[in-house]
């Protein structure tokens, strides 16, 4: 499996500005990698992938 990383504020204060923060930990998403602030890839607790265009998309749906 892959092992799991941190994210610095740097990529928290990203993941607000796009408002799709809220989405991440309410879903339970754990970030898995993270080359720079848009290639990031989470993993659900169903141990799918999610990359950032996922999660907006998801938010967006949410929204309407």
């Amino acid at each position: 499996m892959i092992v799991y990383t941190y994210m610095t504020n740097e990529v928290k204060t990203h993941l607000a500005k796009l408002g799709i923060d809220k989405f991440i930990k309410d879903n339970g998403l754990k970030l898995v990698v993270c080359l720079h602030a848009d290639h990031m890839l989470w993993e659900c607790p169903g141990g799918h992938l999610w990359n950032i265009q996922m999660v907006k998309d998801a938010v967006k749906q949410d929204n309407n």
